[in-house]
């Protein structure tokens, strides 16, 4: 069972795009005309699943569960993709993990990002992915 906790957010604002190709030089915009929501996108057995994570690379935010996940996901399924965006202490570890593996091709890298930025990552995903060793209620 999965369950949904909002968090106050217009879910419109952060749909998938559609036909987005790649990172350029430059920061991303949302008057970028790349960046068009896709209504009612289903995806094809051959196209390529985005899988966003954009978090603090800690251990309590569950960094080694992604790290862990990562190349499992990817050896499951060569359709998917990963962009991560976030800084911290385990950031060493998960490039190490893409050095060993040889995953750079599939995962995407960006750093810290500024606040500003971050919806324009998150909607270059289908899924946004959150580990996270705990959760305050």
């Amino acid at each position: 069972m999965v369950s949904v906790i909002p968090n106050a957010v217009v879910a419109e604002n952060f749909e998938p795009l559609h036909s987005y190709q790649g990172p350029r030089s430059g920061a991303l915009t949302s008057h970028d005309a790349r960046l068009t929501p896709a209504r009612s996108q289903h995806l094809g057995p051959q196209e390529t699943i985005t899988i966003v994570v954009i978090s603090r690379l800690f251990y309590n935010k569950g960094t080694d569960l992604l790290i862990a996940a990562i190349p499992r996901i990817l050896a499951s399924d060569p359709n998917v993709r990963f962009i991560i965006a976030g800084s911290g202490p385990k950031a060493i570890d998960l490039e190490q993990m893409l050095e060993r593996r040889v995953l750079q091709d599939r995962v995407e890298l960006l750093g810290p990002v500024r606040h500003e930025e971050v919806r324009d990552i998150m909607v270059r995903g289908h899924i946004y992915l959150h580990p996270s060793l705990t959760e305050a209620f």
